[in-house]
């Protein structure tokens, strides 16, 4: 079943209950074809597991309060600590916060001004955040991510959760080292689509190790720093939708090194190159980008015999369901576990992450819309029943002599 992500269709995807029918077509679009804009508020909560797409709409009403109040927890929390002023910790994660709020994303509208109020609901998701992950705290980049969730949002309490499920599946990215897998897979795809390429990157590294570091900044920030921010958004859906392959920013950082391959092979200077490598997104199209990542991804897709490292670059993450909502962030205990929650009892823990987030309508009040029952393009008049599956791979029929859709075919 082909769709056409644009707002007419957007209510289609849901049964009447506001349950997502078709999340495989749902993700293979995003990743194909990206989103209006003016969906991405409703879809990046599915992409990024805010939304089930089993839930229903009752169930994400459920949700929202609870949500609401958890955020204004943890803004109040950091009111008291800084207030207090004992926790050392605390007080340096606020003090490099303000510095890297001050210089985020400022030539844009968005951000821009000195009494801009966007600037303000980016420093409490960061520091709330800080609270919500004290173990991992804050780290430089952070904001990096959080800019653009807040633009498409345009909702403090939204953004702040959308962030949250963000850094709970790149909480790895800021942890040290953590990126020798993915720089490794980076190396090994290189290597399978242009052995020369590698090579040369190789020999001519500037890392004393051969590490490929000036990817580093690439795969930890999921190329933002390299493009704009709004031109960023097409790409971090792409990666989001998890379509073929869960890790769609190492064949974008491939597709990246194709477009400048010739004048990569013409440098044998390490510092030339490294000088070189340093700024090689800047300017890039961004179409041009994702086409020559989905290329380097279809070369992998096509080959039935690859090595188990380069196999686990298509193969959705094995342990874990990739499609529905993550695990809890399992809200880390707050330094200074004395200081009572006034949603917590006497437990100095935090609630739960919720596994759903309400669309913006009702954030903003606005009464909920019943998504329309999905409208299935009729098959060929030869043939009675047409299977079609969802995202888990179950399969459902639509009956072309009633019009109807339903969970087993029947006479």
């Amino acid at each position: 079943m082909d769709f056409e992500l644009n707002p007419a269709q957007w209510p289609t995807l849901f049964d009447s209950s506001g349950r997502m029918l078709f999340e495989y077509q749902f993700r293979k679009t995003v990743f194909s074809e990206g989103l209006a804009p003016e969906l991405r508020p409703d879809a990046w909560k599915y992409l990024l597991g805010l939304y089930s797409c089993t839930s229903s709409l009752d169930e994400r009403s459920a949700y929202i309060a609870q949500a609401g109040q958890e955020y204004q927890h943890l803004l109040q929390q950091a009111v008291v600590i800084h207030k207090a002023g004992d926790d050392k910790t605390f007080l340096q994660n606020k003090k490099i916060i303000d510095k890297d709020v001050a210089r985020t994303d400022r030539d844009h509208p968005f951000f821009a001004g000195d009494q801009n109020t966007n600037l303000i609901a980016l420093q409490n998701i960061l520091l709330a955040h800080t609270l919500l992950d004290s173990e991992l705290g804050y780290i430089q980049g952070m904001n990096d991510m959080a800019a653009p969730i807040l633009f498409v949002m345009k909702s403090e309490l939204a953004a702040f959760w959308c962030f949250a499920a963000l850094m709970k599946r790149m909480r790895s990215n800021f942890i040290e080292i953590s990126l020798h897998k993915p720089l490794s897979s980076l190396k090994a795809l290189v290597r399978y689509v242009d052995p020369s390429m590698h090579d040369h990157l190789s020999r001519c590294s500037p890392d004393p190790e051969g590490d490929w570091l000036f990817c580093h900044r690439w795969l930890l920030l999921d190329f933002k720093r390299e493009f704009d921010l709004e031109s960023i958004l097409p790409l971090w859906e792409r990666i989001w939708a998890q379509h073929s392959t869960s890790h769609f920013q190492i064949f974008v950082a491939v597709g990246i090194l194709n477009i400048h391959r010739e004048r990569i092979m013409a440098i044998q200077s390490p510092d030339e190159l490294l000088g070189y490598l340093q700024n090689l997104a800047v300017g890039l199209d961004m179409q041009q980008v994702l086409q020559r990542g989905q290329d380097a991804l279809e070369v992998l897709l096509r080959d039935t015999s690859l090595t188990p490292a380069l196999q686990q670059l298509v193969t959705p993450a094995q342990g874990k369901d990739t499609f529905a909502p993550p695990p809890s962030v399992g809200f880390v205990r707050m330094r200074g576990s004395s200081r009572k929650g006034a949603l917590s009892g006497t437990s100095g823990a935090l609630p739960r992450l919720p596994s759903v987030f309400l669309p913006p309508a009702a954030v903003s009040g606005a009464p909920p819309q019943t998504p329309a029952v999905p409208q299935v393009p009729p098959p060929p008049a030869s043939t009675t029943w047409t299977t079609y599956f969802t995202g888990d791979g179950t399969p459902y029929y639509y009956d072309a002599r009633t019009g109807r859709t339903s969970w087993s075919k029947h006479e």
